[in-house]
Formats: structure tokens, C-alpha cells, sequence
């Protein structure tokens, strides 16, 4: 039997991007078999990820086996310094892939035997790795994996030509060397200062500049993104090539724009979203949807949740609320948000995986005593999604759970807190029409001042109060149908993406041939 063909692909602990590289990994070795992929990453998320594979690959341990996830490095520290040093922790470990050396994941203690020395690396843009990978071997191909929303890339990662801030760090020392000052500051005006000036980016409504900050609790994450968004255009302007998560169904704009700026530049792109693995594209139905439930603090008893929600109010009567792994907003409107559910008689399963998330001890007695109500630290979200119960999807609107959502063809209620999440909600309330805003979410003196299409936001409890009722009635309503019609008729273009010759299925296709012909 010939040697296998070896993919590495260095990841970000994040689920965000792990996810879809896990589940672009599926599709991989689908179409060539004999193409194998070593994942890097940090952390605990790895036995995470391994319960994921088990939902991919019921029934099919050899081709999983195709596939393994290793971890370099312990999380024992920051994910500000987790960022900066990926490079230096990941370059022992990155030599002995290329030696075809034995090696151990640090976090299960499980040992590998050595794969081929891999023809190609897929690396996360946002990691400062680029440089490192490149001086280990420059022999070896390196193509940037583009996660998130597409215009939010192009937007803080990309050339001025596109609508980006462009290298940032070149232009700070230009003004260092003109006014002085100290270089971090000037990089952090350059970035995230804001005039009132209105933008365009491909694929986006025009928005004022301070719109892309809705939520204060970005102000106090400007080094940590000032320096995601420094590797982003390092790894793009660096690299080979780039494999982008976004789908033409979705993004049709920013990815042609994005695609077109690499053509021009002599590098590679390849489009392959959606990359939500849906359960129905499992082997086994069954087994993926117990797996998935199996990730699940409540998994049976969400599942018990919907199927009585639908025999009691109904198909689409249920809203399902998540804000990721990482992101929680302001708690006093949220539980006021909550309270008009409660109002409306509307059932709903809230997921709440941050220490942030807790609700106090009266609303959680409500909402136990209301039987409306459900709360779980992790929700098989797919699961949900494609219940007949589920109609809405509030959201902080992280790129998997938008195209997870819109692949089932769920509308969604927009609470945008920062990263690409504004542009996301920009996109689906105003370009598609498939979602609510939640506007009187914004706090801080960015997010309060008004939008572009003419709504003044307050910020206050109150206000938030009658949107939310107002939204939620309206999403009741013949508003709501359309919402949910423009949402569906998304999910069948998505759908297509990996039917043979769909526009992602023939991109991995291109990309397989060309490597690994």
C-alpha cells in the first residue's frame, strides 16, 4: 500500500475554529482516503474535539483514524500569551511533524507513530505562527486558514485596496518617526480609533466606523485583538494561499472581493463553507445525534424539552439562546429580555457556557417554575436547530452559529458584542433580511451613539424591554414568516455547497487535486 499524503493544519484552541477545521477534515478524507491530517492545538479543547470526531465517524474507525487531534501545550496560561507565543511553544512540536518523529500530546499523554512529512500547512491567520513555520522549512507550502465572518476579515486584517487598515505596524512607524510617541498606541488608534466616517466593505450596508464596536466590553480587549489582527495580515500578505471558511451563499461579496485580491497577488484561494457538519450528513443519524447530546450537561432533557414544546405550542414556537463559548452580554439585559419571554408565554432553552453567564437565584426559580424555560452550560446546538420546534435563534452571532442557523434554515434575533459579530448582524438584518437587530443591547460610548440607518440607541433596561417584546412580536407575525422564508431559502443554496459540483465541494476538490493529486 502506498504511504498516505499529509495534511498539518496548526489550529486556535478556540471551538469557533477548531470546529469547522474538524469538520473540513471529514471532508477531506471522504474525498481522498488516503490523505491524512495531524491537527495542532492547545488545551483541554482536544478531548473536546475527539468527542466531535466520534459524531462524524460513527461506525468508521479506520477513516478516523485518518485524522488526529495533538496537543503541544497545556492551557495554564492566558490566551493573551497563548497568542504571542503560539510560534515559539509550537516549533519543537512542528519539527518533529516535518522529521516524522514520534510524538505525544501533552494533554491526553497519548503517543503518535510518525506520519509522512507533510507536502502542506494550513495555519490559523490569527495566530503568530507564520513566521516561525516558514524558517523551520521553507520548502513546505503554507496556505492561512480564514475563519469568521469574510468582511469582517477584509476589514481588520486586510489591504486599504479592499477596505482594511493594511499593515498597521508599517504605518505606526511612520507617524512614530514623524510625531513620536509609543508604537502600541499609535496601532491601537490606527485600528480602533473612530471619526464618524461612514464605511463600505464588500458584502456590508455602508455603517459609520464606531458601529463595528457595539458592546464597551471590547474596550478592554484592544491588545489581545490589535494583536490577532496584526498576524491576520501577516499570515494573509505571508502565505501562499488561503482557505477561507466562508460561503458564496452566504458572503457572495466579500469572498469574491477576498478572491480576487489573492488572484491579483499570486496566491491560491479556496472557498469551502459551510463547514456546520450536519448531522444527517453522518453515517449514522442516530449515533451522531447521541453523541451530540452526549457533549451535553442536559442533552435528554433538551431533547424532552422540544418534543414536548412542539406537541403543546407547535412547529417554530421555540427560541433558542446562545452567545458561544466565550462571549456573555450585559446581564441586566438579558435577564430583561428574558422576563418579556416569560411575558409572551414563550418556551425557550438558553445556553450559558461562561462563569458570566449565571442567572441570578430569583429569575432561575421563574423560569423553573414557569416551565417555559430551559438552562444548560452546553446545548447540542444542532440538535436543536433542526428540532421542528425551534423557530428563532437568538444569538451573538459568532460565524458558526450564523451559518449553523441559517443551514437549517432558522431565522435569528442579532445581539452583536464585538470581533465579526456587528458586521454578521449588519449583514443578516439588513442585506438578507433573515434577522432581527437588538439595537438597545449597545452600551459604551461607541455603541450609543447612532447607526447608520438612523436608529439611537439608549441603552438603558427599559428600552431594551419594548424591543424585545417588539421584536418578538413582530418575529410572530407576517414579518417573522418572511424573515424565516428569506432564511430558508438560504439554507438551500448552503445545502448545495457539497453537493457534487457545488461551489465547496468542487473548491476542496481543485485544492485536493492540485496537493494531493
Amino acid at each position: 500500500m502506498a504511504s498516505p499524503r499529509h495534511l498539518a493544519i496548526v489550529s486556535l484552541p478556540g471551538w469557533g475554529h477548531l470546529r469547522p477545521l474538524l469538520a473540513l477534515s471529514r471532508k477531506i478524507v471522504d474525498q481522498k482516503p488516503d490523505v491524512v491530517v495531524t491537527i495542532l492545538t492547545a488545551g483541554e479543547v482536544i478531548k473536546k474535539a475527539h468527542l466531535e470526531l466520534d459524531r462524524y465517524f460513527s461506525g468508521e474507525q479506520k477513516l478516523k483514524d485518518n485524522i488526529r487531534v495533538i496537543g503541544f501545550v497545556v492551557e495554564t496560561f492566558d490566551w493573551f500569551q497563548l497568542f504571542t507565543e503560539y510560534g515559539v511553544l509550537i516549533e519543537p512540536f512542528y519539527k518533529s511533524v516535518l522529521q516524522q518523529e514520534t510524538i505525544s500530546c501533552v494533554v491526553t499523554g497519548k503517543s503518535y507513530e510518525p506520519w509522512p512529512k507533510p507536502k502542506v500547512v494550513l495555519f490559523d491567520m490569527y495566530l503568530n505562527v507564520f513566521s516561525t513555520l516558514k524558517a523551520v522549512d521553507p520548502s513546505v507550502k503554507l496556505l492561512t486558514w480564514s475563519p469568521g465572518n469574510t468582511s469582517a476579515t477584509l476589514r481588520t486584517c486586510g489591504p486599504e485596496e479592499i477596505g482594511g487598515n493594511g499593515d498597521v505596524s508599517a504605518k505606526a512607524r511612520a507617524e512614530l518617526e514623524r510625531s513620536g510617541g509609543e508604537q502600541k498606541k499609535i496601532e491601537s488608534k490606527i485600528t480602533f480609533g473612530t471619526s464618524g466616517k461612514v464605511v463600505q466593505i464588500p458584502g456590508l450596508p455602508p455603517m459609520f466606523d464606531y458601529e463595528f464596536y457595539p458592546n464597551e466590553i471590547m474596550e478592554m480587549q484592544h491588545d489581545l485583538l490589535l494583536g490577532l489582527f496584526t498576524n491576520g495580515y501577516r499570515s494573509l500578505t505571508g502565505a501562499d494561499g488561503v482557505i477561507a471558511s466562508g460561503s458564496i451563499a452566504y458572503e457572495s461579496e466579500a469572498l469574491l472581493a477576498y478572491k480576487d485580491w489573492c488572484i491579483r497577488q499570486g496566491k491560491e484561494f479556496y472557498t469551502v463553507g459551510p463547514l456546520a457538519l450536519l448531522n444527517n450528513e453522518s453515517r449514522s443519524l442516530s449515533q451522531s445525534n447521541a453523541n451530540e447530546k452526549a457533549l451535553s450537561d442536559k442533552g435528554l432533557d433538551i431533547e424532552a424539552f422540544l418534543n414536548q414544546a412542539f406537541e403543546k405550542y407547535g412547529a417554530h414556537s421555540v427560541l433558542y439562546i446562545s452567545f458561544g463559548t466565550a462571549w456573555w452580554p450585559n446581564p441586566a439585559h438579558l435577564h430583561a429580555f428574558i422576563a418579556v419571554l416569560l411575558e409572551l408565554k414563550i418556551p425557550f432553552i438558553s445556553a450559558h457556557a461562561t462563569p458570566a453567564s449565571a442567572l441570578p437565584p430569583d429569575l432561575a426559580n421563574k423560569i423553573q417554575e414557569s416551565g417555559l424555560g430551559l438552562t444548560s452550560k452546553w446545548a447540542p446546538q444542532q440538535l436543536i436547530l433542526n428540532h421542528k420546534a425551534t423557530g428563532w435563534f437568538l444569538t451573538h452571532c459568532g460565524q458558526n452559529s450564523v451559518v449553523e442557523s441559517l443551514t437549517y434554515g432558522i431565522p435569528l434575533i442579532a445581539w452583536p458584542l464585538g470581533g465579526d459579530q456587528p458586521d454578521n448582524a449588519a449583514r443578516l438584518s439588513v442585506i438578507l433580511n433573515v434577522a432581527y437587530q437588538v439595537i438597545e443591547a449597545r452600551t459604551g460610548e461607541a455603541g450609543l451613539k447612532s447607526l447608520k440607518r438612523g436608529a439611537q440607541p439608549s441603552g438603558t433596561v427599559e428600552a431594551l424591554t419594548r424591543e424585545a417584546r417588539q421584536i418578538l412580536e413582530r418575529a410572530q407575525g407576517p414579518d417573522g414568516a418572511q424573515k424565516r422564508k428569506n432564511a430558508q431559502a438560504i439554507a438551500s443554496n448552503l445545502k448545495r455547497a457539497w453537493e457534487v459540483d457545488g461551489d465547496a465541494y468542487n473548491d476542496l476538490k481543485k485544492f485536493l487535486g492540485k496537493e494531493f493529486p
